[in-house]
């Protein structure tokens, strides 16, 4: 995942550490959020430095939907619009993704043995 956390403090520190932390400018409302908690403000790294193989498309794309504030957020229906699904390289086609190898089922438990 990109971003896990083990608890809700921790998943937000992740957030903040790859997101930066919101501010009164960018989502006004977040101090009025119930059990708000301030946290150091952090300024977010450039999506580039996480994702350094992505095309501009993919960056813009992310920026949008990774947005803090959910008023600024992408939509779905405009994510699907963006041009990122559009420009080349296209994407693969299902029938030649790499699909995984069957695992062989795993041998029956043997029974214990009676040593007298």
């Amino acid at each position: 995942p990109f971003l896990p956390g083990d608890t809700d403090l921790g998943q937000l520190r992740t957030i903040w550490t790859a997101l930066g932390t919101p501010t009164q400018a960018d989502w006004p409302e977040v101090a009025s959020l119930p059990d708000w908690v301030p946290f150091t403000p952090q300024p977010a790294p450039p999506l580039r430095s996480i994702f350094n193989a992505a095309t501009e498309d993919a960056l813009d794309l992310l920026a949008q939907m990774l947005r803090l504030n959910p008023a600024q957020r992408i939509t779905a229906h405009q994510a699907l619009a963006h041009p990122y699904f559009v420009n080349l390289p296209r994407p693969t086609p299902p029938a030649q993704l790499p699909r995984p190898t069957p695992r062989e089922p795993a041998a029956p438990a043997m029974a214990p043995r009676r040593l007298f």
